[in-house]
């Protein structure tokens, strides 16, 4: 086998086994600092709950806080965002509309499909409206 032909076969499996792997909240949640998981901490019990306005601190913390110290934290705040904006569409407001298109618009195609997995992943999780 010609070594470009086989350079070209290695990639597309790796590029398939990386689309493949569902992005790991518990263990990035891990890799942070003390102070962002504190600030999570303090707003996931009522964001879990369907929460609005502790749903939105939570997506806040993930998608910039988080996102600074770890750049995989912005497919979490994006995905919190999106479900702001499904679970909330009566108290949503431009600014909420901004936030999603803000951060979700920051990744790229495998990134938002991560998010929108992990969209399914919270509204399944959440308890009903």
């Amino acid at each position: 086998m010609k070594l470009h032909a086989f350079l070209g076969l290695a990639l597309s499996v790796l590029t398939a086994v990386a689309h493949s792997q569902p992005l790991d909240v518990v263990k990035l949640e891990q890799q942070l600092s003390s102070p962002v998981q504190g600030r999570l901490k303090s707003s996931e019990a009522a964001a879990r709950k369907g929460d609005y306005q502790a749903m939105r601190n939570f997506a806040y913390v993930w998608a910039s806080e988080a996102a600074r110290e770890q750049p995989p934290a912005a497919i979490v705040g994006c995905a919190w965002y999106a479900v702001i904006l499904k679970r909330h569409a009566d108290k949503a407001h431009a600014g909420d509309v901004s936030n999603k298109d803000l951060y979700c618009g920051r990744l790229n195609a495998d990134q938002a499909r991560q998010a929108g997995a992990l969209v399914v992943s919270i509204e399944s999780q959440l308890p009903s409206p």
